[in-house]
């Protein structure tokens, strides 16, 4: 059996006693001085340097912007109504906003291609039939909302198809010389450099179900058809440019038929009610879900942030500093009927929408 020995009494005993009070009363005293700190910094501590630890420095973040009312958005302030813009979730990332020049009465934004200083803006003109909505093209200058060149139609035909009218332009992207230009059932290439107000498309391809056009997005090689539905399973489906180009291709569809149809090459499952899409220069895909009352960014992350209500198409800014996106809800046909006001091209603070916070619009998960 082990003996266990006890510690000698005497003034020995006595010194380590107030050795350990000592210490204890120090690490007090230390505790005290961080929490003071704490206190002070608003909960922004430093590592120490000296300690040898590999902690981050944790900030609070630092944003640029902080929010625009409407006497800040740009370009000839719209008479049709006289509301204030919408507060939202996260509205105080915003850094500008930017009203549709002229004439503007019954056109409702829809797509966005940011290209340099200007930006092309898609749309349709509002009647109640929604098969009646032609598409209408706009380029703007993005500092100041100066119209640059307008279309007030696009038509054309798919193959020997009878000719026909673009509606709806839900979505664009802009490729070298050419617009792309997608709605529902159909694909649309034009050269928008032609003066008259009426465009001839280059070329229309037909889109097949399961696939649909609402939004649009692209790699270098790919382009991706984004459909808007209220419920189920969607899917973007990818189609190869230089397949779909060939000659004799007249349709797009899940998978190839013949020589005139041609498949897609992969789909990426998405959530309802996404009205626009972008790539981030990582390739990263990002969403803008939105109702004409909320609006929700999805990250590729799966993160949900509040967006402007009406969000529609999005791009990042050249440098990718900045975050654009065209809102719906700000069109004559809509705010009339109680919507919040918005302007028509919003610039986002990036990455600092970012850090912000969760939507709030209820939409479903997925």
């Amino acid at each position: 059996m082990g003996l266990v020995r006890r510690a000698p009494r005497g003034s020995d005993s006595g010194s380590a006693c107030a050795a350990s009070v000592t210490s204890m009363l120090l690490r007090a005293l230390r505790v005290a001085v961080i929490v003071l700190l704490l206190a002070v910094s608003g909960g922004a501590v430093a590592a120490d340097a000296t300690s040898g630890g590999t902690a981050p420095v944790a900030r609070k973040a630092r944003f640029e912007c902080h929010g625009i009312d409407r006497g800040a958005v740009r370009g000839t302030d719209p008479t049709y109504t006289r509301k204030t813009l919408a507060d939202f979730r996260n509205h105080k990332r915003l850094c500008g906003g930017l009203w549709l020049p002229t004439p503007r009465r019954y056109l409702v934004p829809q797509g966005l291609a940011v290209t340099g200083s200007t930006a092309w803006v898609s749309g349709f003109r509002f009647r109640p039939g929604y098969g009646e909505r032609p598409c209408q093209l706009r380029r703007i200058n993005l500092a100041t909302g100066e119209q640059l060149a307008f279309h007030s139609a696009i038509y054309g035909r798919v193959g020997q198809r009878p000719r026909t009218y673009c509606r709806h332009g839900g979505g664009i992207l802009q490729r070298g010389a050419y617009l792309w230009i997608v709605e529902k059932n159909k694909l649309w290439q034009v050269d928008p450099s032609g003066t008259s107000s009426v465009l001839d498309a280059r070329r229309v391809w037909r889109i097949k179900a399961p696939a649909r056009g609402s939004a649009i997005v692209a790699t270098r090689k790919s382009i991706g058809l984004v459909p808007f539905v209220t419920k189920g399973h969607p899917s973007i489906y990818w189609f190869r440019f230089k397949q779909l180009q060939k000659p004799g291709v007249l349709d797009l569809g899940a998978q190839a038929k013949g020589t005139t149809q041609v498949g897609a090459v992969a789909r990426t499952r998405v959530p309802t009610l996404v009205q626009g899409a972008t790539l981030d220069g990582a390739g990263g895909l990002y969403l803008a879900r939105s109702s004409l009352a909320c609006g929700e960014l999805v990250t590729p992350g799966g993160r949900r942030l509040g967006f402007v209500p009406g969000a529609e198409g999005i791009q990042f800014g050249p440098a990718g500093r900045r975050l654009y996106v065209v809102s719906e809800s700000g069109a004559r046909p809509y705010v009339k009927s109680r919507k919040p006001l918005t302007a028509a091209v919003n610039r986002f603070e990036w990455p600092g929408l970012g850090h912000g916070r969760k939507a709030d619009c209820g939409f479903a998960g997925f």
